[in-house]
């Protein structure tokens, strides 16, 4: 009995700081390949971007054909530097992204293709997790789970 209630002391905060950070279900701990409901192509103008180090992750917004602002993750910052990747205010861009499931309206880059640069740097692999990790570089890496018709913003 003593060793169930030590086995309990020592796993509780553990379980409940997982609880506590939104692991639970889904695709959360990048398990499974991305499902193309999650998936959107962003089109647009570069009009703000957050990427600097120590200032959080980095983050663009897009404004779109119709006008639309759309807020995307970019990062993480290290494939930015990795790939020596940069992408300037008024640049046209092409952004694959997914929709992240602790906030469904937050959406996370996959690939990013700069038109006026004519560069593109991908960040995630078909599971949504970042390239630059060393995570999840088994025989599909570089497939990144983008559905034949992808919905358009």
């Amino acid at each position: 009995m003593k060793r169930y209630i030590l086995v309990t002391l020592v796993l509780l905060p553990f379980i409940v700081s997982l609880e506590a950070q939104g692991w639970r279900g889904g695709n959360r701990l990048c398990t499974e390949p991305l499902k193309s409901e999650d998936l959107r192509v962003i089109q647009g103008t570069v009009e703000e971007l957050q990427l600097e180090a120590g200032k959080g992750m980095p983050t663009m917004v897009i404004k779109g054909g119709d006008g639309s602002l759309v807020p995307i993750l970019v990062g993480p910052y290290s494939a930015w530097l990795d790939k020596q990747f940069s992408v300037e205010k008024g640049d046209q861009v092409t952004v694959n992204a997914f929709s992240c499931l602790r906030n469904t309206e937050t959406l996370a880059a996959i690939e990013i293709v700069n038109k006026t640069q004519r560069t593109q740097l991908a960040l995630r692999d078909e599971y949504g997790r970042p390239l630059s990790r060393g995570r999840g570089r088994g025989p599909r890496m570089g497939c990144l789970g983008r559905p034949a018709q992808p919905a358009k913003q």
